[in-house]
C-alpha cells in the first residue's frame, strides 16, 4: 500500500524497451497512435494531500489529483502516467517526455489549448483534437463556414497564459459531420 508510484513507471521502462526491441508494434500509417485519457480523483482530506495537490477545490471537502496517462492505442501499452494537481499541465509533461516524431497524438474534448497546440508545434508533434464548438473564435468561424476542411490561424486568447503562447499558429481544421 506503500509502494511508490514512481517505482512502477521505472519497473516499466524496461518492459516497454524490450517490446520495441523483441517485437514490431502496430502502427497506423507508420505513425504510432497515443491518446492522453486523464481522470479525476479525490484523495484523503490529510495535511500531505493538500501540501502536495492542494486545497480542496470549492465545492468540495477533499482534495484532488489528475491522473494523466499516453497510451499507445494500437498496441495496449501505457506509454507514461503521470499524478498531479488537478489544475497542472499534466499532457505538456507526457508529450514532452514521451513523445516522438512518428507519433500522432489523440486528445478528447476535454484537453484541447492553445498553449498545448503550441507546444506540439515546437515539439514537431502531430496531433488531433476533438474541440468544443465554443472552444475559440477560429473553431466557431469554422464550423459556421460549412467548409469540411480548412486551414486556419490562431492567436492565443485572454486565458494562453503558457509561456509558449506568444505567437499566431497555423492548424489545419477538419468537420466530422
Amino acid at each position: 500500500m506503500q509502494l511508490d508510484p514512481r517505482a512502477l513507471l521505472a519497473f516499466s521502462r524496461p518492459l516497454l524497451e524490450g517490446f520495441e526491441r523483441d517485437f514490431t508494434p502496430r502502427l497506423w500509417h507508420g505513425l504510432r497512435l497515443l491518446a492522453i485519457n486523464g481522470s479525476t480523483a479525490r484523495l484523503p482530506n490529510t495535511d500531505d494531500a493538500r501540501a502536495t495537490f492542494g486545497a480542496p477545490p470549492e465545492g468540495s471537502s477533499v482534495p484532488l489529483a489528475r491522473f494523466s496517462r499516453l497510451y499507445d492505442v494500437l498496441n495496449g501499452l501505457v506509454i507514461e502516467a503521470d499524478r498531479i494537481p488537478p489544475r497542472s499541465a499534466s499532457a505538456c509533461l507526457l508529450v514532452s517526455i514521451a513523445t516522438r516524431a512518428n507519433d500522432l497524438i489523440l486528445y478528447d474534448r476535454g484537453y484541447p489549448a492553445f498553449w498545448l497546440f503550441a507546444l506540439h508545434h515546437q515539439e514537431q508533434r502531430r496531433f488531433c483534437a476533438r474541440m468544443p464548438l465554443a472552444s475559440s473564435r477560429e473553431v466557431s468561424a469554422f464550423v459556421a463556414s460549412g467548409k469540411n476542411s480548412e486551414a486556419v490561424l490562431f492567436t492565443p486568447g485572454p486565458h494562453a497564459h503558457q509561456p509558449t503562447t506568444s505567437a499566431v499558429m497555423s492548424l489545419n481544421l477538419r468537420a466530422l459531420r
